[in-house]
């Protein structure tokens, strides 16, 4: 997909360029390739499944009558997982190849919300050559960071299509939730004698994580 620039032109939304040396253990070079596309590498019914980091609207809305047990909720992040500016590191042309700094990414009211104290978290990105790029992964880095609503429930099959990277509408009463927007972070089959289903831990996710201009 061609993301328009600034100056005129456009360019692909992710690309992923680099060398992977043979003394890089396996998980690090793909975490790191995966990190250039913000995407989320799962494994489901023998195969590797790789989405890439876009919103996709749900198709798959859950209330009460899909939940087979009680719902965890996590409403805040404790203070050092929390950030409100991402730096780090890229290569490119401009740089001779050399590891150097993309422009730092913040936010005005999320610093405000911290106090107005500048809190970074360091986002490295060895697979992008375009500064552009960059910093469009470290704003979708950011925004997500300050999604703080996580869920862990456990669902009937009604919730069985769902995969690892989905969106998902939640619809709950108690918890003031309509059609309210998550993403899949974990999704696990539970069979035993007494229970058969899924659960789920949900992200909560929005279109303004990914919007771009």
């Amino acid at each position: 997909e061609d993301i328009t620039l600034d100056g005129g032109g456009t360019e692909n939304r992710y690309e992923a360029n680099g060398i992977v040396y043979s003394n890089v253990e396996p998980m690090t070079a793909i975490d790191e390739i995966v990190g250039s596309m913000l995407g989320i590498l799962s494994y489901s019914n023998g195969k590797f499944i790789l989405a890439g980091g876009k919103y996709v609207a749900p198709t798959v809305t859950l209330d009460e009558d899909d939940f087979r047990g009680g719902i965890d909720i996590q409403t805040k992040q404790s203070r050092r997982n929390l950030f409100n500016t991402v730096k780090g590191v890229f290569t490119s042309s401009e740089s001779n190849w050399q590891p150097s700094d993309y422009p730092m990414v913040t936010s005005s009211t999320f610093v405000s919300e911290d106090n107005g104290i500048t809190i970074f978290g360091n986002i490295d990105l060895p697979f992008t050559t375009s500064s552009s790029m960059a910093q469009r992964i470290a704003k979708v880095v950011l925004f997500k960071n300050r999604q703080k609503i996580v869920i862990k429930a456990s669902c009937k099959l009604s919730a069985f299509n769902l995969q690892v990277g989905d969106t998902v509408q939640i619809n709950n009463t108690r918890l003031g939730f309509t059609n309210k927007i998550f993403q899949v972070a974990d999704w696990t089959f539970v069979m035993t004698n007494d229970d058969i289903g899924v659960d789920l831990v949900l992200q909560e996710t929005s279109t303004s994580v990914w919007d771009w201009n």
